[in-house]
C-alpha cells in the first residue's frame, strides 16, 4: 500500500524480538524509509517474524492542513489561502493582490475562532446571571411583602429580564476583533498585523453610504452618511432621544467594531477618546465626527431601586455584550 502523504521518511524504527538462552529481549533498529525505498542496503532491512515497524507522521503535518485563513469581499482574489507559520495579515493581503479601489478598510472585519469561543463563554455567564437573577426576583415577589407600587415595578423589571433573557438565548457571538487594517497596510510592524491562526477570516466591504441610530429615539433609523457630521447632528434628525432614553450611557459602535461612549468623555466633558487615531480630541461626545457605517446605540433607561436585590440591570449588561462579547442582538 506504501506510505501516505503524512510518513516522515528520513528515519523510521523497527522493533524486533531476539530470543536467547537466557530469554527474550527487545531489539530497536533505526534505518531511512526514504533510502530503503530506493534499495539502500544499510536500511533495507530483512524483515523477520514479529517485527514491528513504526513510521511517524511529519512534524506540524496535521497543523499545517489546518492552517487556512479566508479573505471575503474586496480583495482582487478573494477566497481561502493557506499560510506559513508565523505569517502576518499583511502578507495575506498582499498574496490576494491587495484591496480593490470600492474596498472600506476602515470598516474591516476580523473574525478568530479563538475568541468566538471566549464571547461564547461570555454570553453563557450574562444568561446565566440573568437566570438567576429571574429566580432571585420570583422568589422575592413570593416572599415579600411589599406595597401595590413596588409590586408592579418588581414585575416589570422581572418581564424585561425576562424577554433580555431570550434576546440572549438568541444571540450568536461572531469572534470580532477590532482592527485598524488602514494602519495595517501603510505600516507593516502594526500591532493590528496579526500573525494568522487557523480559522481567521477578514471581510473588508464597499464603503457605506450611511449611518445608523438606534435605540430610544423617535425615528430610529439608518441616515445618509455626510461627512463631517456628528453625533449629536444625526441625533438631531431621528429627533433626539426620548424620555425614556439613558442619555448618559448613549455610545457609538464605530465601523471597524471601536466602541465609543458618552460616558467615556474626559476633562470635564471638554474632551472626546478618538478610537480611529488613539488619542483624546477636544469636544464634547455630541460633537465628535462620525465615519461611514458608525452606528449611534441609544439604551433604554432603567430605574434601580435598592430593594431589588439584583447586582446588574439591563442596561450593564446590554452594554457590556456590545462592548466584550461583541455580538449583535436585537435588543433595541
Amino acid at each position: 500500500g506504501n506510505l501516505t502523504d503524512r510518513a516522515y521518511k528520513e528515519k523510521a524504527s523497527l522493533t524486533r524480538v531476539v530470543t536467547s538462552e537466557k530469554g527474550t529481549d527487545i531489539v530497536k533498529l533505526t534505518f531511512s524509509p526514504a533510502r530503503a525505498m530506493k534499495g539502500m542496503p544499510s536500511d533495507n532491512l530483512l524483515l523477520q517474524k514479529d517485527d514491528i515497524i513504526h513510521i511517524r507522521e511529519i512534524p506540524q503535518y496535521a497543523q499545517a492542513l489546518e492552517r487556512k485563513a479566508y479573505l471575503e469581499g474586496e480583495f482582487r482574489f478573494p477566497g481561502e489561502y493557506t499560510f506559513s507559520q508565523g505569517e502576518r495579515l499583511s502578507s495575506l493581503i498582499e498574496r490576494a493582490g491587495g484591496l480593490t479601489e470600492d474596498a472600506y478598510p476602515f470598516g474591516a472585519i476580523f473574525e478568530r475562532e479563538s475568541v468566538k469561543k471566549v464571547q461564547d463563554q461570555q454570553l453563557k455567564k450574562y444568561r446565566e446571571k440573568l437566570e438567576q437573577d429571574i429566580l432571585t426576583m420570583t422568589a422575592q415577589a413570593a416572599e415579600t411583602a411589599m406595597s401595590k407600587e413596588e409590586a408592579g415595578i418588581l414585575q416589570e423589571s422581572l418581564a424585561a429580564k425576562k424577554e433580555l433573557l431570550k434576546k440572549l438565548e438568541a444571540a450568536r457571538s461572531t469572534g470580532r476583533m477590532v482592527i485598524n487594517l488602514p494602519e495595517v497596510l501603510a505600516l507593516p510592524s502594526s500591532e493590528y498585523n496579526f500573525e494568522l491562526r487557523p480559522g481567521d477570516r477578514l471581510v473588508v466591504k464597499k464603503k457605506p453610504d450611511s449611518v445608523n441610530v438606534l435605540g430610544e429615539v423617535y425615528n430610529p433609523t439608518a441616515l445618509l452618511y455626510e461627512k463631517g457630521k456628528s453625533v449629536g447632528y444625526y441625533l438631531r434628525q431621528v429627533g433626539g432621544p426620548t424620555e425614556n432614553a439613558e442619555k448618559d450611557q448613549i455610545y457609538v459602535v464605530k465601523a471597524n467594531g471601536a466602541v465609543i461612549s458618552k460616558a467615556q468623555s474626559g476633562f470635564f466633558g471638554l474632551a472626546t477618546w478618538d478610537s480611529q487615531n488613539y488619542r483624546w480630541t477636544l469636544g464634547k461626545f455630541y460633537s465628535m465626527e462620525l465615519d461611514a457605517g458608525d452606528t449611534i446605540i441609544v439604551p433604554k433607561k432603567v430605574v434601580k431601586y435598592p430593594w431589588l436585590r439584583v447586582t446588574k440591570d439591563i442596561t450593564s449588561i446590554l452594554y457590556q455584550i456590545a462592548v466584550t462579547a461583541g455580538v449583535v442582538i436585537a435588543a433595541y
